[in-house]
């Protein structure tokens, strides 16, 4: 599935001000209100829209950043990252190539830092770390780079493999249910009635 034109300026919009009113984008896009309504809808159901939130940078309220880059063996990568994104102070976690995580903290304290840092070296399966402290931020842009044309990658509804293809969709209770094809929709569908009926008849 491509994003077009319209769906391209609304991300745009959304990223650069996630305050702005249905009627403002569309005047800026041409297009009525329901119909923005009905596309920002379609963008959230389908997972390019993970939510709406303010940007509070923490060097203003007095909060440190670091970066900590750990070494680790393959088959311990899925723990560490796991172990790693459960710590509060912990705001993203990224695998890297030859075994390596990324995870960026913030820190409200140099005891926060001490207590972390013992937590990490207490990590039986990590060969070795290095954290850095961010002296200040030169640029900051949202991760997604929005252009008209790129495709959108939907995790099918049943079997979350990524749909590759034009998704099956299925309509049901007012929501649009992404499938990637007519095995995984049947599947689908009789899980979500006997989910359904099982709902009704707890109530």
């Amino acid at each position: 599935m491509e994003i077009d034109e319209i769906d391209a300026k609304i991300l745009l919009m959304l990223q650069s001000n996630g305050r702005l009113s249905f009627r403002d984008i569309a005047k800026n896009t041409g297009i009525s209100t329901p119909t923005v309504s009905a596309r920002v809808k379609g963008l959230e159901e389908r997972g390019v829209i993970r939510g709406y939130s303010a940007d509070i940078n923490p060097q203003t309220i007095n909060e440190t950043i670091s970066i900590v880059t750990l070494q680790c063996r393959p088959k311990d990568l899925e723990s560490v990252s796991t172990l790693l994104s459960e710590q509060e102070n912990v705001r993203e976690v990224m695998v890297l190539s030859g075994s390596k995580i990324s995870a960026r903290l913030v820190l409200e304290s140099e005891g926060k830092l001490d207590a972390f840092l013992g937590w990490l070296e207490s990590l039986e399966n990590i060969d070795n770390y290095d954290i850095e402290r961010a002296i200040r931020t030169i640029k900051k842009e949202p991760d997604a780079i929005i252009t008209e044309g790129i495709q959108i990658v939907i995790p099918c509804y049943e079997c979350r493999k990524p749909i590759m293809d034009n998704p099956v969709t299925e309509k049901m209770d007012g929501r649009v249910h992404y499938l990637c094809c007519g095995s995984c929709l049947k599947l689908y569908k009789d899980r979500y009635q006997r989910l359904k009926k099982g709902a009704s008849i707890s109530k």
